[in-house]
């Protein structure tokens, strides 16, 4: 699983080579990580929420 950078060569190669899909790191983490607030703090938390977020903080670290 990658996060950053999100495409691996790996990746890359398996998307081309083998014609298979693949998801990145931050990908699973955005499916998940609703379900995981909810599950810990007792709130719902927009997927919507989590994406804008995960964006402002990836622009920041480049």
């Amino acid at each position: 699983m990658s996060y950053k950078p999100r495409k691996m060569p790996l990746l890359t190669a398996a998307q081309q080579n083998q014609g298979w899909d693949t998801v990145t790191g931050v990908e699973v983490l955005l499916t998940q990580a609703p379900d995981q607030f909810l599950l810990w703090m007792r709130l719902e938390l927009p997927r919507e929420i989590m994406e804008v977020t995960v964006v402002l903080i990836e622009s920041r670290l480049l």
